[in-house]
């Protein structure tokens, strides 16, 4: 029996990080330019922000987007800053075990 995650996918690393490459730069055509302006526009037209699926924030004059979920004993969390003109895009995903402690303490709320 699988355990799917809280949105019922479950993903490796690399998963994660080929959804986030295709979302930051949709070089592969699996997300399109349209897909990704309706995915990272701000639908609360305030900071914080969020899109489908995306929180949208300002950190030192830079736009990031970050998603995040949890799942028995992990947490993932994967963003991006695109590049603005001065600097490149960067992005990062990452899953994580979460102590059972934590785990223990969500699952009782």
């Amino acid at each position: 029996r699988v355990k799917l995650g809280d949105g019922g996918v479950t993903a490796s690393v690399q998963d994660m990080a080929t959804y986030l490459l295709e979302v930051m730069h949709g070089q592969q055509g699996l997300v399109t330019q349209s897909d990704r302006a309706r995915l990272l526009r701000n639908t609360r037209n305030r900071q914080p922000g969020y899109g489908l699926g995306w929180q949208i924030s300002e950190f030192s004059g830079q736009t990031l987007y970050q998603h995040g979920g949890t799942n028995g004993g992990f947490v993932s969390l994967m963003g991006f800053s695109p590049a603005d003109g001065q600097r490149d895009s960067i992005g990062f995903a990452q899953p994580l075990k979460r102590p059972a402690t934590t785990a223990r303490i969500h699952s009782m709320c």
